[in-house]
């Protein structure tokens, strides 16, 4: 996070403390080194339903999510990475007034490391060749699922979140798109998917190909 983790987190539990509902908890899976995340969330205890729990497998943002989802109560997941957040306050009762939601996503836009708007409003939808790597959804931090033993494949890095749409549809069918856009991501220049090497990619694709041909 280039030292903005601290910041980062806020920005998004402030995004979150003023959402139109109340009915959420907050899970936070940490995989830092030192106790300024913890030190984070004890200030706002007071605040929200808020727990926090160490996660000793560190590297790879499928360990961090999992660790996170196993530990949540409610029969809703809505996954957040630490640096995204939430740009519109009815965006958790709009999933929430989903009737039988299964899995889907909100429309999204783009933030640069130092909170400007850079536009791209992306509306997130399925398409047959997602588990290949064409992401039209986009991030974790765009989609919401049921808590239904639902987790994402630690063996992969470059297709983790693909592989795991892959999945919710071949579980649930057609995905759902909240029509507002929700979801604040911020792009980075050094982005991890800049060092993804094409022998970690066609490990990957193996791995999705034994799953779903």
């Amino acid at each position: 996070m280039h030292g903005k983790g601290q910041i980062y987190l806020k920005i998004l539990l402030e995004s979150i403390l003023i959402q139109s509902t109340n009915k959420y908890e907050v899970v936070i899976s940490d995989q830092s080194d030192n106790v300024d995340i913890l030190n984070l969330i004890d200030s706002y205890k007071s605040k929200m339903d808020i727990s926090y729990y160490k996660c000793d497998n560190k590297g790879k943002s499928s360990y961090n999510l999992n660790n996170a989802i196993k530990h949540a109560k409610y029969d809703i997941i809505k996954p957040m990475f630490q640096d995204d957040f939430f740009i519109n306050n009815i965006c958790l009762e709009s999933i929430l007034n989903i009737p039988n939601v299964t899995w889907g996503g909100c429309i999204f836009t783009h933030f640069d490391s130092d909170n400007n708007h850079i536009g791209n409003t992306i509306s997130p939808i399925y398409n047959v060749n997602i588990k290949r790597g064409i992401n039209t959804i986009g991030g974790p931090s765009v989609v919401f699922f049921k808590n239904d033993k639902n987790f994402f494949n630690n063996e992969l890095v470059w297709l983790m979140d693909c592989e795991f749409y892959e999945k919710m549809f071949k579980k649930y069918g057609s995905f759902l798109n909240v029509a507002l856009c929700g979801i604040g991501v911020r792009v980075w220049n050094d982005s991890y998917t800049n060092h993804i090497t094409e022998e970690i990619k066609n490990k990957e694709f193996n791995i999705v190909k034994e799953l779903y041909g």
